[in-house]
C-alpha cells in the first residue's frame, strides 16, 4: 500500500470580493498497482504555470480510458468528495440572504409534521439586562400556543436544519439552496500530487 496526496478545488466562480470556493488536499491509501500507474501519470506531467503539477483529473480520465481501469474507483471518489464540497460550499459558506424566505414555511411545515419541537432562541438582540437575565435558554414552546412564531425560534431551528450533515438535501430543501447542479456542472477538479 501507498499513500498519494490529493489537491481538490471546488470553484464557484468570482464576485465583487474574489474568488469564491473551497479547497481542500487529503492523503489517502492506495494499492501498489494504482500507486505505480499515478507515478506514471506525474512523472509524465508537464509543467503548467496555472495549476500545481502532478496526475490531474483530465490525465486519469483519459489513462481510464486507455484501459486503466484500477484508476476507475479512485476517480469515483475523488469526484464524490469533489460535489460534496460544492454541495457544502453552498450551504455552508456561500452568502444566502434570502434564506428566510424557504426557511419560514419550511419551519411551519416541520412543526405541523412533528419533526421539529419549536424552541425559543435563547436571547434577543433588543432584550434589556434584565431580561436577558430572566430568559431560561432553550424555552420550549408550548404545543397549545397557536402563536409560535418563526422568528423567535429561527437560530435555534436553523441550528437545528444544520446538524443533519448526513442529509445535504435536508437542508438544501429547508433554507431554499438547489444543489442538484453542482453534480451536472463541467467535471471535477483534483491533482494527484505526491505518491509515497
Amino acid at each position: 500500500m501507498k499513500t498519494i496526496t490529493v489537491y481538490i478545488e471546488y470553484s464557484a466562480g468570482m464576485s465583487h470580493s474574489g474568488w469564491m470556493g473551497t479547497e481542500e488536499t487529503i492523503t489517502k491509501e492506495v494499492s501498489d498497482e494504482v500507486a505505480a500507474t499515478l507515478q506514471d501519470l506525474i512523472d509524465a506531467d508537464q509543467p503548467d504555470d496555472y495549476r500545481r503539477r502532478g496526475a490531474t483529473v483530465e490525465a486519469v480520465v483519459e489513462a481510464i480510458e486507455e484501459g486503466h481501469t484500477e484508476l476507475q474507483p479512485l476517480h469515483d471518489e475523488l469526484c464524490e468528495k469533489f460535489y460534496n464540497m460544492g454541495e457544502r460550499f453552498w450551504l455552508f459558506e456561500a452568502d444566502n440572504d434570502c434564506i428566510d424566505e424557504s426557511l419560514e414555511p419550511a419551519f411551519y411545515q416541520d412543526v405541523e409534521d412533528g419533526l421539529y419541537q419549536p424552541v425559543r432562541d435563547s436571547y434577543d438582540e433588543d432584550w434589556t439586562d434584565e431580561e436577558l437575565e430572566d430568559e431560561e435558554d432553550d424555552v420550549l414552546v408550548d404545543d397549545e400556543d397557536d402563536s409560535i412564531d418563526f422568528y423567535a425560534c429561527r437560530n435555534n431551528y436553523l441550528n437545528w436544519v444544520n446538524s443533519h450533515e448526513d442529509d445535504l438535501w435536508f437542508i438544501a430543501d429547508r433554507v431554499g439552496c438547489d444543489i442538484s447542479y453542482v453534480r451536472s456542472e463541467d467535471q471535477p477538479f483534483y491533482v494527484i500530487t505526491r505518491v509515497n
